[in-house]
């Protein structure tokens, strides 16, 4: 027993030892990421022009990576170039840069390519090159004048690169800003000085210098007066100006107020007042603080110092205030970086990439050194991930997320690597822990995996899914565990897979598909021991889909003001044609999206003005292409610009609470003209025959205020106005209250109230009640007291001034004790008391319904009415002797629209304003009080035809390839037909001013018909053409007129007829330029109509001498020979006939002859003539 355990063991031993050796040799032949990047990525840079310039770039690779460098995204070819070349260490170097007004070879984008080739290509950030220059001036200081001891401020604003150093000079001489106190020169330029003095007075301009060059301003003359001895409110001289910087940067919001007395500037973001202080960041922490006379520094921005900022200046004779937004932008940053993946065959992946900036960053993705553009195969989720589905090994490679805005570039790559099916992936984790040894056969065989699933169906399939079918293996070898469905498109050799457990429902999803595609399908199962055999393949054709765009991209809204917000995006990543225009969808939050509006644009961004102030607004975009629209945007929120508030407080009152203070009470303004968030009132009063008065502020959740330290017995004027960052909204009224001479007595409690009123209801009682008749006694207030059958049950507090209260909530016909008593400081007064009962319920009429109208018909009228008439079973004799009505619903079946209504007190209604040619569906319903029908059966009609209200449509003017005679007309039918059409008239002409009786017209029978061909036109001639269609009832308005130069070549035709030749085709009296032969009315004598009267005045006469010539020779012949005589005469008609029809008369052509006349009749008589002869020929 012993031997063939330890014979076991050995084969155990020796199995597991080949299991180890196996794992660790797949592994061994899995490639290992190898590290590839840049250590060194070239940054912006601003240079001199004739200077050396250089980028550096260094990659860090295994072999050393190949450098190249790309400009504006085209590769740099320097072989043979002197001036610039790549250092040994990647490097570009410029040996001088060039930079003229005729060359500008050098500015532009850089970067940086990196190739080691068994891992791939690499690009860096993209970096500028940016010649120093320096603009013309936009602000330059002019002439002023200023009182002593006021603020001045002279600007002096220019752009350039870099940034150019601002110096001032007055008269000649450097002024020496740091040495003295009051005098600033700010970032923007701006000269500063505080307190002006009459040593100030001078002439003064800037120096502006940067790399490129030194410029200087004009000069401007400043005058210094005396200073003022009146008063004089706060004025802005300096506004603050809507600022965007990026985060780090110190940014400087500048105000300046001019007052007598000086003015106090605070400055306030978000509601809150800013603490500028004045100490230093190094001792405060504080990133605020004010340089020169009020303007605003913040260090170091953060994306959270973004809002609006107010400045405020105020007096004790008013105040001012100022906003301006500050925008603080931010680079792209990776949140999430894509990391490096192993992969198998026919597998989907996704590489991350979250990047944060402001504004948003467009973000690309680069697979080795090519930018990858979006497919079935490749997609950018969410527009950042990259998905690669199916996975084939041409997909290894290096890839990268590269993140750009305005303010910045920034990249990061990963490395993916293709692994065999059958070697596992290095990050799974395998498991060497020994096994408990069987009585395996010392050589193992295969175990027997699934034959391949039959009978593979596609049950579904639409345009971009396909649900599959199959029936199980005919042999399984164990339990069936898992399933695989193979796909690809026909040709490709990108293969993915869908596997599920669920194989034992009848239908599998296979989604993710592109329409009108053919795909190939096959299916593995798989038991305990793997994959089975795979399934014959079975090829499916998906639906086509109508190729409407996708949804638009990178949608966004952005606030410009508090009324505006300007939408911009991008065109779809499937256009499937060419994009028509776009339809901006925008809806107001709070109204809800039924009230959504829309508005067409043709371009990439619009501005919605005429918006509410500080609302939420969703908006969302659709594209449209030839298709018709296509798939809408995810919707975007954002909310429009806060602004003053537009209304003043509400129920403004004052109540003086003693000799020395009166209490001043509020609501806010209505709600719909906050335009912000409210935070803080200013409180603005004075007494009365004073000329200075006092500001306080409050919060912006108050909404009552004590003014304290007020003149016993004197009246006050009090106003209010809302506050939000913005700024003051309009204030109210003046309101006038007065302290009394001396305080009221609040040595004791109040008296009884005087008289207590109740007035009850079913579920409320109203009460109200006088005050005590001993005035001088303080009332602080009232307390209502009431409850079934005593008045403690419930406590209600009001305050002094209230008179009446309504109690709600009570129940009906119950007694309510009621009792009512004043307080103040020292305590409650005596109550007064009353009590009543609620009054009862009222039993409402019963709702039963009523029967609805009966034998509804619909009797059409005219093209626009229909009478609807009905039976009433409920009435007698079908009288009406009560206050019911009826009320009458209508809707269009086709196409269908709401309905609409309309009230009756009879039991017939004529109902107007339909549409001719519509049908319409009709119903009533019987109202008399609370109770009310259902609406009866529904009963249909179609309303009677009427003439086409406009004219055809989108008329066209083609001209035929090899036929300059000919022009092919394509129109489109009205839009309001009012009935089949059953016709049209073609209009045409040389000469557009002709009335419309001398067109020549061609009638068209077939109503269905929207083209047709005119021939037999003048070459290289301008032609007219217009289009009428008609129905049974009339004929429509006639289409706009489009012109047609036809081209030159070929015969030309008469204008008058087109179908005959023109006698002098080009000449002086060609008929389709010559007024004479447009002209309308009477006949006309054209060169053709000359031609036949001289021949037939010629063949008359010539006809008249040979009976004459025969006359006389029968006479004279014998009469025996009278027969032959007669048949040589009847030859000789016969020779006449056929002279009349010879070669001299071929082109007369009577038939034409008559189409001339029946076109000269018809130009003389009016346009409506012509158009009733022509259709009573359709007719015929």
């Amino acid at each position: 027993m012993a031997s063939p355990r330890r014979g076991e063991g050995v084969r155990w031993t020796f199995s597991t030892a080949i299991c180890v050796l196996l794992v660790v040799s797949a592994l061994g032949d899995v490639r290992q990421f190898s590290e590839f990047y840049f250590a060194n990525e070239p940054q912006d840079m601003t240079v001199e022009r004739d200077i050396p310039a250089m980028f550096n770039c260094m990659a860090v690779g295994d072999p050393k990576p190949t450098i190249e460098w790309k400009k504006d995204g085209t590769f740099l070819n320097l072989f043979g170039e002197m001036r610039r070349s790549i250092l040994n260490n990647g490097s570009l170097r410029f040996s001088n840069v060039i930079h003229n007004k005729n060359e500008k070879p050098d500015e532009g984008l850089y970067q940086c390519v990196a190739s080691v080739d068994s891992l791939g290509t690499i690009v860096s950030r993209m970096a500028r090159l940016q010649v120093a220059s320096l603009s013309r001036f936009e602000r330059e200081p002019q002439a002023t004048s200023v009182h002593m001891e006021e603020n001045l401020r002279l600007e002096c604003r220019i752009q350039g690169s870099p940034t150019p150093d601002i110096r001032w000079l007055k008269d000649g001489q450097d002024i020496e800003h740091d040495l003295f106190e009051g005098i600033t020169i700010l970032p923007s330029g701006a000269l500063e000085i505080a307190y002006v003095q009459y040593t100030d007075a001078g002439r003064y301009k800037c120096v502006a210098v940067n790399a490129a060059r030194e410029r200087e301003s004009a000069e401007a003359e400043v005058s210094v007066l005396p200073a003022l001895e009146q008063v004089k409110e706060p004025e802005l001289i300096v506004l603050p100006e809507d600022m965007t910087v990026l985060e780090g940067q110190t940014v400087v919001l500048e105000c300046v107020v001019n007052a007598m007395p000086e003015a106090d500037v605070i400055w306030s973001f978000g509601g809150q007042d800013i603490d500028t202080g004045t100490d230093s960041v190094d001792r405060s922490g504080s990133r605020h603080t004010i340089i020169g006379v009020s303007n605003l520094r913040i260090e170091s921005a953060r994306e959270s110092d973004s809002g609006m900022y107010r400045c405020t200046g105020e007096n004790d004779h008013g105040s001012v205030t100022a906003s301006a937004q500050l925008i603080v932008n931010v680079p792209p940053k990776f949140m999430t970086t894509p990391s490096n993946t192993y992969a198998h065959e026919r597998s989907d992946i996704e590489f991350e990439c979250d990047v944060y900036a402001k504004p948003a960053p467009q973000i690309a993705w680069i697979k080795n050194g090519d930018t990858v553009i979006p497919s079935d195969y490749f997609q950018i989720q969410n527009g950042q991930n990259l998905r690669i589905l199916g996975l084939v090994r041409s997909d290894e490679g290096m890839y990268q997320c590269v993140a750009t805005n305005e303010y910045g570039s920034i990249q990061s790559s990963a490395q993916l690597i293709i692994v065999d099916p059958d070697v596992p992936l290095p990050t799974m984790h395998y498991s060497l822990t020994t096994p408990t040894p069987t009585a395996a056969a010392e050589t193992p065989t295969p175990n027997p995996v699934p034959s391949g699933p039959r009978d593979v169906v596609a049950v579904t399939v639409s345009t971009r899914f396909v649900a599959l079918s199959w029936r199980m293996p005919a042999e399984t070898h164990g339990e069936i565990v898992a399933c695989s469905v193979y796909f690809k498109q026909e040709g490709s050799n990108r293969e993915r897979v869908v596997n599920t457990t669920r194989y034992n429902l009848e239908e599998v999803d296979v989604r993710d598909l592109q329409p009108s595609t053919s795909y190939v399908f096959r299916v593995v199962a798989y038991n305990a021991n793997g994959p089975g055999e795979s399934s014959d393949p079975i090829y499916v054709q998906t639906q086509p889909e109508v190729h409407v765009p996708g949804p638009a991209t990178s949608l966004q809204a952005v606030s410009v003001s508090p009324v505006a917000i300007t939408i911009s995006w991008q065109p779809p990543t499937q256009r499937n044609g060419v994009i028509l225009n776009y339809k901006l969808y925008y809806v107001e939050m709070a109204a809800g999206p039924l009230n959504e509006g829309s508005v067409d644009v043709s371009g990439l961004s619009h501005t919605l003005s005429g918006l509410k102030k500080y609302t939420e607004y969703s908006f969302r975009v659709v594209a449209y292409n030839q298709h018709g629209p296509g798939m809408s945007t995810e919707e975007v929120i954002v909310r429009t610009l806060s602004d003053i508030p537009s209304q003043p407080p509400t129920n403004a009152t004052l109540e003086p609470q003693s000799s020395t203070s009166i209490l001043v009470k509020w609501n806010p303004p209505p709600r719909d003209s906050h335009n912000g968030i409210i935070n803080s009132y200013k409180i603005r009063y004075k007494k009365s025959g004073a000329r200075r008065g006092r500001v306080v502020e409050t919060g912006g959740n108050m909404r009552q205020y004590l003014l304290n330290g007020l003149e016993k017995g004197s009246q006050y004027s009090i106003r209010i106005s809302a506050q939000t960052v913005n700024g003051s909204g309009p204030p109210t009224e003046w309101h006038v209250a007065e302290t009394p001479e001396n305080d009221l007595d609040e040595s004791k409690v109040p008296q009884q109230p005087s008289s207590l009123h109740v007035r009850p209801l079913t579920h409320s009682i109203v009460v109200s009640w006088t005050p005590p008749l001993d005035t001088q006694i303080m009332i602080r207030g009232y307390i209502i007291g009431y409850g079934k059958g005593f008045p403690d049950e419930y406590r209600v507090v009001v305050d002094g001034k209230t008179r009446y209260f309504t109690i709600e909530n009570l129940e009906a016909a119950s007694l309510y004790v009621i009792k009512v008593r004043a307080y103040n400081q020292l305590g409650e007064g005596i109550p007064i008391y009353e009590n009543t009962y609620t009054r009862p319920k009222t039993t409402p009429e019963p709702t039963t319904p009523m029967m609805p109208p009966v034998g509804v018909k619909a009797e059409v009228k005219s093209p626009q009415a229909a009478k609807v008439t009905w039976a009433d079973t409920t009435l007698t004799r079908n009288r009406i002797t009560d206050n019911r009505y009826y009320t009458v619903r209508w809707m269009s079946l086709f196409p269908a629209s709401k309905y609409f209504y309309a009230n009756a007190t009879s039991l017939e209604y004529i109902v107007t304003d339909l549409k001719p040619y519509t049908r319409y569906e009709f119903a009533v319903k019987v109202t008399k009080g609370r109770q009310e029908s259902d609406y009866s059966m529904t009963v249909n009609n179609r309303t009677y035809e009427d003439k086409p209200k406009s004219p055809p449509r989108d008329l066209t003017v083609v001209g035929i390839e090899g036929n300059p005679g000919g022009v092919n007309l394509n129109w489109q039918p009205p839009a309001k037909s009012n009935g089949p059409i059953t016709g049209y008239i073609i209009f045409y002409t040389t000469d557009p001013l002709l009335n419309d009786a001398d067109w020549v017209f061609d009638p068209i029978m077939e109503g269905d018909k929207l083209t047709y061909t005119v021939k037999q036109l003048t070459p290289n001639t301008k032609y007219y053409f217009k289009i009428q269609a008609r129905n049974s009832m009339g004929i429509s308005p006639i289409s706009p007129i489009m012109e047609y130069q036809t081209p030159p070549g070929g015969k030309s035709y008469n204008s008058k007829d087109p179908g005959k030749p023109d006698p002098n085709p080009g000449g002086p009296g060609r008929s389709t330029n010559s007024p004479s032969n447009q002209q309308s009315g009477g006949f006309t004598l054209t060169d053709t109509m000359l031609w036949i009267i001289i021949a037939c005045v010629v063949t008359v006469t010539v006809t008249i001498i040979f009976i004459i010539v025969t006359f006389i020779l029968c006479r004279r012949r014998n009469g025996d020979n009278n027969k032959n005589k007669n048949k040589k005469r009847g030859q000789y008609k016969g020779r006449d006939n056929n002279k009349r029809k010879g070669p001299g008369h071929k082109d007369v052509k009577p038939p034409d002859l008559w189409i001339h006349h029946e076109q000269k009749r018809i130009s003389t008589e009016p346009p409506e003539s012509l158009e009733l002869e022509t259709f009573n020929a359709l007719n015929y």
